[in-house]
């Protein structure tokens, strides 16, 4: 999951000798690499009796539109290549990253994070300031404008009978369907207002 608008991946081969050469693909295209927001460098490593020979990249202004099957082709003279692929997912978390709740005149807070993304969310949870981990409320999903617009899901949860003890901080998790997560780290600030009145008198 990319949720920092930057993919940067690797692929390794193992084996006798080095690949003739590498490319990358995203679905069906291959990636052409500019040496300004799309990267590649290799590099080898020799071990006892094998080879180890690692492709590196890095994709900059990685959006949504980016997102699907990348595949790493490891090409050799006699053409016996090797491929392995990934499916990458560009989705973000945001949330309010302060709250501050007056305990006089409440007693309960919700919390809320949105997610952005292609990919349904299936559960969203909070993990507490004692580190414990309680489910949220998902709402329905929403799907973007388009194809190239993602959709979106909010994800809640009630704290409640609030009191000193419940500042602290809250990460809201979702669960996409693949089974990966995305996490945004949210601070609850609870306490009693207090007025302080000066008065002076002056003579």
């Amino acid at each position: 999951v990319v949720s920092d608008g930057e993919l940067s991946a690797r692929c390794m081969f193992e084996g006798d000798k080095v690949p003739a050469s590498v490319k990358w693909f995203k679905e069906a295209e291959e990636v052409v690499f500019d040496s300004i927001t799309k990267l590649q460098n290799t590099n080898t490593k020799q071990l006892d009796n094998s080879i180890k020979y690692f492709s590196n990249i890095t994709l900059k202004d990685f959006g949504f539109v980016d997102q699907g099957s990348y595949k790493c082709l490891f090409e050799f003279d006699d053409v016996n290549n090797v491929e392995a692929s990934v499916s990458v997912v560009s989705a973000a978390v945001t949330n309010d990253e302060c709250v501050f709740v007056d305990f006089r005149t409440e007693t309960s807070k919700t919390l809320s994070c949105s997610y952005a993304g292609g990919d349904t969310v299936t559960a969203v949870s909070f993990t507490m300031p004692d580190n414990s981990v309680v489910a949220g409320q998902l709402g329905v999903y929403a799907p973007g404008a388009d194809a190239s617009t993602p959709g979106s899901q909010i994800g809640s949860y009630a704290v409640t009978g609030i009191t000193d003890a419940s500042s602290g901080s809250y990460t809201c998790t979702f669960t996409l369907t693949d089974g990966s997560t995305l996490s945004a780290i949210q601070r609850l600030t609870a306490r009693s207002k207090i007025q302080l009145l000066f008065y002076f008198s002056f003579i």
